[in-house]
C-alpha cells in the first residue's frame, strides 16, 4: 500500500512513541506532529475544540489535516495495525507539551499563551500579547469517524506495521525486488569488468 507523506509522518510517530508515550495523544504531542502542522486539540466531554495556527491556515474552517490524522488512525485500527488498550484518563491539550488549567475555563500553554475553553472570550487561543493566534473550532466528539476522545487510549502497534516503518514503508516484495535489482547490477558490472579485462589482457 502506498502512503502519503502526511500518513507516513503520523504512523512513524505512533510507532516511535509506542511504550514511551502513555496514549495516542501523548505520542502525537511528544512527536510534535500536531505542533508542526499548527493544530491544537482540547477534548471536552462530548465535544472537542480544535485550534488552527493563523500563520499556517488562512481561515478558521481548514480541517483537512485534522480529518486526515483521524482517518489514518481509524484505518490503522480497522486494519488491526494498531490496537487500543485502555483509556488513561482525560487529556487536557493535545499538541502542546506544557498545558495546565489556571482557572476553570482557562488553560496556560507553554507558559505564555492561553486557551479559553468557553465564556465571553471562548473558545479561543490567545498569544502572550492577547491576540488571537489560532482559529477556533468546536466539533461534536463523533464528528469524524474516529472519535477524538479515543486519543486518550493507550495503544499497541502490530509487528507488521513496525517492520513496514523499519523498512521505510517498502513491502516485502519491494525489498526483494530492490535486492534482486542490486544483485543484477553487480553481476552486470562484474561481467563488464571481466569483458574489459579480457580484451586488455
Amino acid at each position: 500500500m502506498k502512503y502519503k507523506n502526511v500518513e507516513k509522518e503520523i504512523i512513524k510517530a505512533l510507532v516511535k512513541y509506542e511504550g514511551k508515550a502513555g496514549t495516542i495523544a501523548d505520542a502525537l504531542t511528544q512527536s510534535k506532529v500536531l505542533e508542526r502542522h499548527g493544530v491544537v486539540i482540547v477534548p471536552k466531554g462530548y465535544e472537542f475544540l480544535a485550534f488552527f495556527d493563523k500563520e499556517l491556515y488562512h481561515d478558521w474552517d481548514n480541517i483537512g489535516y485534522l480529518a486526515e490524522l483521524l482517518s489514518v488512525i481509524d484505518s490503522l485500527l480497522t486494519g488491526r495495525d494498531i490496537l487500543l488498550i485502555s483509556q488513561k484518563g482525560p487529556c487536557h491539550v493535545i499538541g502542546k507539551k506544557q498545558a495546565e488549567y489556571i482557572k476553570l475555563n482557562v488553560i496556560l500553554v507553554d507558559g505564555k499563551d492561553y486557551i479559553v475553553t468557553e465564556g465571553a472570550y471562548g473558545p479561543n487561543y490567545f498569544n502572550s500579547n492577547k491576540q488571537q493566534a489560532y482559529w477556533p473550532n468546536t466539533f461534536p466528539d463523533n464528528h469524524f469517524k474516529f472519535p477524538v476522545s479515543k486519543l486518550a487510549y493507550s495503544y499497541s502497534i502490530s509487528q507488521e506495521l513496525k517492520e513496514l516503518v523499519k523498512h521505510n514503508f517498502k513491502s516485502e516484495e519491494e525489498i526483494r525486488f530492490s535486492k534482486q535489482q542490486f544483485v543484477s547490477w553487480v553481476a552486470i558490472g562484474i561481467s563488464l569488468l571481466l569483458g574489459i579485462l579480457g580484451v586488455i589482457f
